[in-house]
C-alpha cells in the first residue's frame, strides 16, 4: 500500500493515470451498483420503512463511490475539495433525512408489514415511564386559540 501511494501522486505519469482510471473504474462499477441494489430495493421492498431504508443506502454508498471515481479520474485539487464536502454532506443529511422521513411515516400511522419483527418507537410511546413524545414536539405550553383578523401570519397564539 505504501508503494503504491507515490505512484497515484505522480500527476505527469502514464503509469499513475492508468492505475488512478483502473481505481475510478472500481468505485464508479461499486457506486452504480449500490445505485442499482437500492432502486431494485425501493421497488420491491414491501412498505414505506423499508423503502426509505433502501434510498438512504443507496443515494449514501453509490453517490460515494460515483464522487471518489470522478475524483480519481479527473485529480484536480478543486474537484477533490469539492468531492470529499459532498460525501461528507451526504454520509450526514442522508441518514437524518431518512430518520425523518420514517419518523414522519410512523406519526402519520403508515401501516408496516406484517413480516416486521419489532416497532421500538411505538414501544417507547406505549412506555409511560418515557419522558418524552414525539406527538407534543413544537406545541406551546397552556391553551391555544386561532386568530383571525390582523395577524394571518402568527395563527397560533399562547395562552389567552
Amino acid at each position: 500500500m505504501t508503494m503504491l501511494i507515490p505512484v497515484l501522486l505522480a500527476a505527469d505519469d502514464t503509469l499513475a493515470a492508468g492505475l488512478r482510471d483502473v481505481l475510478a473504474s472500481i468505485a464508479l462499477t461499486g457506486g452504480l451498483f449500490f445505485m442499482f441494489v437500492g432502486a431494485v430495493g425501493v421497488v420491491r421492498f414491501p412498505d414505506a420503512y423499508q423503502r426509505i431504508h433502501a434510498a438512504s443506502k443507496c443515494t449514501t454508498l453509490g453517490l460515494a463511490g460515483m464522487l471518489i471515481a470522478a475524483l480519481l479520474h479527473v485529480w484536480t485539487l478543486d474537484i477533490a475539495g469539492k468531492a470529499v464536502m459532498a460525501i461528507v454532506f451526504t454520509f450526514v443529511a442522508s441518514p437524518i433525512g431518512s430518520h425523518l422521513l420514517a419518523k414522519s411515516a410512523h406519526h402519520a400511522k403508515m401501516e408496516q408489514w406484517p413480516g416486521t419483527l419489532s416497532d421500538e418507537l411505538a414501544q417507547d410511546k406505549a412506555d409511560p415511564n418515557y419522558s418524552v413524545s414525539d406527538d407534543e414536539i413544537g406545541v406551546p405550553e397552556g391553551p391555544t386559540r386561532l386568530v383571525r383578523g390582523e395577524d394571518a401570519r402568527s395563527m397560533r397564539v399562547g395562552a389567552a
